[in-house]
């Protein structure tokens, strides 16, 4: 049984199904799915494209068809900056970005709320993308959450593309409107079986209608990500799957017509392998795509408390555990210097009481005052001195002079 994955797909292929041949009357099913695409067609229109049969497709390259990975752009897969953060992070992000930014993003906000997984797409800077070099290369991260994340919990990048191949498809879009990109903001996807340039694998299909900009047709190199042709809530199968099934792929070429394209098969794999686990989600995902130019500002992103990266956390952890032990150092150091003044007290309080000279009253209680500073520390003066402290210091004090002394019971 095929898997369906949208509304979108369930009307098209009750269409196929039924359409009524001429030589028999129409079937009671097959009227509701001729109203039903009759409604369908009312709502949406019949713009190429909407049905998301075109900025889902991928041309069928030689490797497209054999799998093979695609180089034409030329010289070394693009290096990610591999950044691990925290869920933490992520919550922060989110509501910063949905708050202050305008960017809709309560739906991945309610997903991490309320324990269930999530996708994030981190759409690198412009100025990286722009670099003629890396033009056409997986400039950018994926990160799957996993469902019941603790905070503190650090989660891993894939490499990926979030946007498509301006050099390859640019001047030959394949939708008539221009070469799609997928706007920042909340998409539902459904996890399931579906064809895909070289064959029918599980994916993650768009399931419902995104905000999608549109490139002038013959814009071959990135500028800017948000062109200035922008369509409201088109249904544009921008499905997130794989590239190259041999080694991972160094260029996005055909590979992406505007849908987010892993570059590298494994991590693929591994990320399907664990949305699969995700049991609580029943295979519907909230994919939150973030463009990194939205949170540029690096003492904001301190400010928010935002800096969660593992390199991060890592330097702050080392920082606390060498303050612990500056601290403890310091205690200890305190504590010594406080039993070697209880001890010369101590010494003091048996030459005073023993001997018939004059005693310097104000200088003894000055100095009593300031080692014995805690019924603590009167308690370890009278095991230092090894006897009845407070009688001793009778013998040379006047009962005046005693009440100036604290902590004596």
């Amino acid at each position: 049984m095929n898997r369906i994955l949208n509304f979108q797909q369930y009307f098209l292929r009750e269409q196929e199904e039924n359409t009524t041949p001429a030589s028999r009357p129409e079937t009671d099913r097959e009227a509701k799915s001729r109203i039903a695409g009759s409604l369908v067609s009312t709502l949406l229109g019949n713009i190429q494209g909407l049905t998301g049969g075109i900025d889902s497709e991928i041309e069928i390259t030689p490797e497209v068809k054999t799998g093979a990975p695609y180089s034409a752009c030329g010289g070394s897969a693009f290096q990610l900056e591999r950044k691990e953060f925290s869920v933490r992070f992520f919550k922060n992000l989110l509501r910063y970005l949905n708050e202050e930014k305008g960017i809709d993003h309560s739906r991945a906000i309610k997903e991490l709320d309320e324990g269930r997984s999530l996708v994030v797409g981190m759409r690198n800077k412009i100025s990286v993308k722009s670099i003629s070099e890396n033009n056409d290369k997986f400039t950018d991260a994926l990160y799957l959450i996993e469902s019941k994340a603790k905070d503190d919990d650090m989660v891993k990048p894939y490499q990926i593309t979030t946007s498509p191949s301006l050099a390859y498809y640019g001047k030959k879009p394949l939708n008539p409107q221009g070469i799609g990109i997928k706007l920042p903001g909340d998409t539902l996807y459904n996890l399931g079986s579906h064809k895909m340039g070289h064959g029918t694998y599980v994916l993650m299909a768009e399931a419902e209608p995104i905000e999608v900009g549109r490139y002038p047709i013959g814009t071959v190199k990135y500028e800017t990500y948000t062109p200035v042709d922008k369509f409201q809530k088109q249904y544009c199968g921008m499905q997130i799957h794989r590239s190259s099934t041999g080694s991972p792929s160094p260029c996005i070429g055909p590979w992406s017509a505007g849908c987010q394209v892993f570059s590298d098969i494994k991590e693929f794999n591994e990320f399907i392998e664990r949305a699969t686990k995700q049991t609580v989600n029943s295979n519907r995902f909230i994919y939150a795509l973030v463009e990194v130019d939205s949170f540029n500002d690096a003492e904001l992103v301190k400010n928010l408390g935002l800096d969660q990266s593992k390199e991060e956390a890592r330097k702050r952890e080392n920082k606390t555990e060498k303050q612990k032990k500056e601290r403890l150092a310091k205690e200890d150091s305190a504590k010594k210097q406080k039993d070697s003044d209880i001890a010369d007290l101590a010494a003091l309080i048996r030459r005073e009481s023993s001997s018939w000279g004059d005693t310097d009253e104000a200088a003894f209680i000055k100095k009593y005052n300031k080692v014995i500073t805690s019924k603590k520390d009167f308690l370890a003066l009278k095991s230092k001195y090894g006897g009845n402290v407070y009688d001793a210091m009778n013998s040379f004090l006047e009962s005046t002079e005693l009440s100036k002394l604290t902590y004596t019971i």
